[in-house]
């Protein structure tokens, strides 16, 4: 099974409480879950871009998950996956984190950057073991 997790921030870290939309949108994910083994989490752009979702918000989807999930999949940018950002996730996170690596591309005669996705299977698998500790050890996987 499989379960989908889409956070729709809609405007980074809003005046008042920039948490509050992700926790109302992790309260209806958890409401849906079924015991699915595996979770992807879909956001606009990079999950481990600040601006895009906040660290607390980050840690809480992933604690919530931690024991009832066994993998936990997220997209981002190869910039924001750092050993700052990721440890903090291993640690609070008792199963395989999987990253997808996302580029960026442009369309000649545009100044305007966006992410390319795969829907279906991510370009870049990279599931990360180890600790912040250990600087985590991401490991590539294939298709």
């Amino acid at each position: 099974g499989l379960l989908d997790v889409r956070l729709r921030e809609g405007h980074p870290r809003r005046i008042g409480d920039p948490g509050r939309n992700s926790a109302e949108q992790l309260d209806r994910a958890l409401a849906r879950y079924r015991d699915e083994p595996y979770v992807k989490v879909y956001t606009s752009g990079s999950f481990l871009d600040d601006r895009e979702v906040d660290p607390e918000s980050r840690r809480a989807l992933v604690r919530a998950f931690s024991g009832r999930s066994r993998r936990l999949l997220f997209e981002t940018l190869p910039e924001f996956a750092t050993a700052e950002t990721l440890g903090p996730l291993r640690d609070a996170f008792s199963g395989e984190l999987e990253v997808a690596l996302g580029l960026e591309s442009t369309t000649r005669g545009s100044s305007r950057a966006s992410s390319t996705r795969t829907p279906r299977r991510p370009p870049t698998s990279t599931p990360v073991t180890g600790s912040a500790r250990s600087g985590c050890a991401p490991r590539p996987t294939c298709c």
